[in-house]
């Protein structure tokens, strides 16, 4: 089976399952990207995943649409993750099986607030478009297949889905005995977003270190105005944040 998946670019999050498709469909299995790997995500120190023996690079195809069209008639089925809308729309008129990932696509949290021209709008490109059609939704998310289902969108073609990395074995006991201390250290990362609600990390860190002292690190602008950012969220402002170098505490 030959199977070619859609996406901006080789996101790190989705390697492990491209190298796992690729390896069970016998190398027929082909990652198209549409952009160029993010220079930000070089800069923090990612490979350059579109360089994996699977991608096809059709930013650098003179006629990107065609090379697509091609890619689309060879395939058995097809996979769209992110990138431009138009090729999900290459992919549905193909009538071949069309498997759509997405998370949560409602993020505000308040469906009540939700426009009835958005409403509209997703009504029209996931219920009528897809109506019929052999187009399944890979729900990324806790929230994603009732974000769906307001629009009556997908009906009985959603599916639960993961983005997993790469498991590393640890011997646990050979941890235990590297300790220094019999205080455990834990480094805890994450975006100061919204979306993410880090707050409930800190919060939980709060009460496992005995001096209150939360220790991130951060990679993004928001770094600068984390100990603000968390007076809102529950008064916690012994922080301590790491530079983007992460070898010193600023």
């Amino acid at each position: 089976m030959k199977i070619t998946m859609f996406a901006n670019y080789a996101d790190p999050q989705i390697v492990p399952f491209c190298r796992t498709v690729s390896r069970l469909t016998g190398d027929q299995f082909t990652l198209a990207v549409t952009e160029a790997f993010p220079l930000d995500l070089l800069a923090y120190g990612y490979p350059d995943t579109n360089r994996e023996p699977y991608v096809r690079q059709l930013f650098a195809a003179s006629n990107m649409h065609a090379e697509a069209a091609e890619l689309i008639r060879e395939s058995d089925a097809l996979i769209y993750a992110h990138c431009p809308k138009e090729y999900f729309d290459l992919c549905v008129s193909s009538s071949k099986p069309v498997f759509r990932f997405s998370q949560h696509l409602y993020r505000d949290g308040n469906l009540s607030r939700i426009s009835r021209k958005v409403k509209l709008s997703n009504y029209v490109r996931h219920t009528l478009f897809t109506n019929g059609k052999p187009v399944y939704l890979m729900c990324i998310g806790t929230y994603t297949a009732q974000d769906y289902s307001l629009t009556d969108s997908y009906t009985g073609r959603m599916f639960e889905f993961g983005e997993f990395p790469e498991r590393t074995e640890v011997d646990p006991e050979a941890l235990i005995e590297s300790r220094s201390s019999e205080m455990p250290v834990i480094l805890w990362a994450n975006e100061f977003t919204d979306v993410t609600h880090p707050e409930v990390g800190l919060n939980v860190f709060e009460y496992t270190d005995p001096d209150g002292t939360v220790h991130t690190s951060e990679n993004n602008i928001l770094a600068h105005t984390v100990e603000t950012r968390y007076d809102v969220y529950g008064g916690i402002t012994n922080i301590q944040t790491y530079d983007e170098t992460y070898d010193e505490v600023t």
